[in-house]
């Protein structure tokens, strides 16, 4: 057996041996922490799938699924492995063939979209696992934080009802985020494993000169969803425009978060701090608010334009 050979089959053992671990250890916290770093799964083996080639790929990835479903839970590797093996054979072929930027990731968030309604019709119908009926839990556990504030039960009703009708809104955007962050973060690593020669984050469309009314007009978005959620009431006919105004804070906030991107990335660029860059983006998934403000400050102040005089 050539050290070629050799080579291939001893980072494939350390790429399914990463994912067996991270799976034990997400034992240890109930089985939540893959749910937490979904959007982190895929980047091993994309990285194993750019060095070679689609067929050892597919055995790296199908040998991953059979070891976590023996190993480990069959719910799992259903609902993360599958997916993420999927995605983590997919993308690495779209860098190899240098397709134009916006196709690469088209192709990448339909994917994680794909992904993700797959995961939750056909897997949550052969394990009884209801979307609605897990985002309703959610919101009741969100919810409660309200209750100690003496807000109604009707308006708490209707507040349930409007986190089920963003679940369309809600896969569409986090499908964005997932595929925006999986290819910063896995070219990245391309790049500092001098897998490639260049860090490009080109599909970071230029909004340099976006209108300042934009921003102004998101704080207006952002207080109608406040103040409707303090008018719901039984008697109130007006839920479908609250449903409509919620759906639409939800893109928007989104909208923010991606000029906060642009920021961050021409920030990183010109001062060279790029694990800056990659923070900024892990703070989406866990603290989202801040680059909402962050993406708003860029739309009104515009300060992607005075970087050179920030320190």
């Amino acid at each position: 057996m050539n050290k070629n050979r050799v080579k291939v089959i001893t980072d494939g053992a350390i790429i399914i041996a990463i994912y067996l671990v991270v799976l034990i250890f997400s034992r240890f916290f109930g089985g939540i922490l893959e749910e937490f770093i979904y959007f982190l799964l895929p980047i091993p083996l994309c990285i194993y799938g750019y060095k070679y080639s689609i067929k050892e790929t597919i055995i790296v990835g199908f040998s991953t699924i059979i070891g976590s479903f023996v190993l480990i839970n069959p719910l799992s590797t259903c609902f993360y492995v599958i997916p993420t093996i999927c995605i983590g054979i997919i993308y690495p072929e779209l860098l190899k063939k240098k397709i134009k930027i916006y196709l690469e990731m088209i192709i990448l968030i339909s994917s994680f979209l794909l992904m993700s309604l797959f995961t939750s019709v056909f897997f949550a119908y052969l394990f009884n696992y209801d979307l609605v009926q897990d985002t309703i839990s959610f919101a009741n556990e969100f919810i409660n934080l309200f209750v100690k504030m003496g807000i109604e039960e009707n308006k708490l009703i209707y507040l349930k009802s409007i986190f089920v009708s963003l679940i369309p809104c809600i896969l569409l955007l986090s499908s964005i985020l997932e595929a925006i962050f999986l290819s910063i973060v896995t070219k990245l690593i391309l790049y500092k494993l001098k897998l490639t020669d260049n860090f490009s984050m080109k599909f970071i469309i230029s909004l340099e000169f976006m209108p300042k009314i934009i921003g102004y007009i998101y704080i207006l978005v952002f207080g109608l969803m406040i103040f409707s959620f303090f008018e719901l009431t039984k008697e109130n006919n007006l839920f479908i425009l609250y449903s409509i105004i919620a759906n639409i804070g939800v893109i928007y906030s989104f909208f923010m978060i991606y000029q906060g991107i642009y920021f961050l990335a021409k920030y990183a660029k010109i001062k060279r701090k790029y694990c800056l860059y990659v923070l900024g983006i892990i703070s989406i998934f866990i603290f989202p608010i801040i680059m909402i403000v962050l993406g708003t400050l860029q739309n009104i102040l515009h300060l992607s334009m005075k970087i050179n005089f920030i320190k």
